[in-house]
């Protein structure tokens, strides 16, 4: 993609969101709900698509108490009167797949869900990565991250249990290229990789509506991050590719509805934004490891200047590790085991 084609601003039609357990309707037909996050980013974006005579509710939000009392008060108030047909979650992280399960047996609705994205959720729900600790340990201390950064990133799984509801038996799987009859309208599954395994997306060219998900918002840049069970993926690469695709696919009049932040237009824009702060990261990995060869551990306070959390450092760890990957894959970078044990990046 030519970052340096012309694009439009980025605007914000929509700057007050709704109150909890109310609604704004955005497009004919489309609501957008907020359900509360006990994180420095402390909502998530819910919205709600007429179907007929209910609804097809796109995300469901995390499955703590609070999510769930705001769920009630959403059927009770601007969903009433309207039964919920179908929930489409979009990937699965718990604060888009937390409360599907309670919602799903609350209402009776069908669930769609990319395949891959489903048996994360299941797989996370029955703790299997857990089997790995030991093995994880090794991934993140033989790159440099401190044992307090990993342990506070390897602590998280029990909280994955505690706040994603079990998840039913039965679902049915969406792909990309698909068409979803939603409401009389047409609207095209799209997915993207790099925050996620293979996010779902959808665009309804009728509309002028594209749910986006994490994958494109307004004011933040979505984590995109190598993990234990994959340490030479290149997550990074798919996001960008994904971040072609939808430019190229996707006009920039869009009203764009994200999982986090005010629904925006200026689509084009944004991927020039995102494709220029990724292109940053790449210049200061470059030249930190000109000057030797440096641990993914040792380039995190040269990324990240302010103070971080263990959390925040994982996940900061997670982030060095894409780029780096990418920077290898490119031919930029060498990655090589020393006889300390640890990993480390040389230009």
């Amino acid at each position: 993609m030519n970052a340096s084609a012309p694009v439009s601003a980025i605007s914000t039609p929509f700057d007050t969101p709704p109150a909890p357990g109310a609604a704004v309707e955005v497009a004919p037909g489309v609501l957008w709900m907020r359900l509360g996050l006990p994180l420095a980013l402390d909502h998530v974006n819910v919205f709600a698509l007429e179907d007929g005579d209910g609804w097809t509710i796109w995300d469901a939000g995390l499955g703590d108490a609070p999510s769930l009392e705001g769920w009630e008060a959403l059927l009770a108030g601007p969903l009433a009167g309207r039964p919920v047909r179908r929930l489409i979650v979009t990937h699965h992280h718990p604060d888009h797949v937390g409360a599907a399960g309670w919602l799903l047996r609350r209402t009776g609705a069908e669930l769609l869900m990319v395949q891959s994205e489903y048996l994360l959720t299941r797989l996370r729900v029955a703790a299997l990565f857990e089997e790995t600790e030991s093995e994880d340990q090794d991934f993140y201390l033989s790159r440099g991250l401190s044992r307090e950064a990993m342990e506070g990133i390897l602590g998280r799984g029990p909280e994955y249990v505690r706040t994603v509801h079990r998840m039913p038996a039965a679902y049915r799987s969406i792909v990309a290229g698909e068409v979803l009859e939603i409401g009389g309208r047409a609207w095209q599954v799209r997915t993207g990789g790099g925050h996620s395994e293979e996010m779902a997306m959808l665009w309804c060219p009728e509309a002028g509506v594209f749910l986006a998900a994490d994958q494109v918002m307004v004011g933040i840049t979505p984590n995109v991050g190598v993990w234990p069970y994959e340490p030479f993926a290149r997550p990074l690469d798919r996001f960008l590719s994904s971040l072609h695709a939808l430019r190229a696919e996707i006009p920039d009049d869009a009203l764009v509805l994200p999982g986090h932040k005010l629904p925006f237009r200026g689509l084009h824009a944004r991927v020039a934004e995102l494709n220029a702060h990724h292109d940053k990261v790449f210049g200061k990995i470059l030249a930190a490891c000109a000057d030797g060869p440096l641990s993914v551990g040792e380039l995190i306070p040269r990324l990240f200047k302010r103070e971080l959390p263990p959390h925040h450092a994982g996940l900061a760890f997670a982030e060095s590790l894409a780029h780096a990957n990418t920077l290898i894959g490119r031919g930029r970078l060498t990655f090589a085991r020393h006889d300390d044990g640890l990993w480390r990046l040389a230009a």
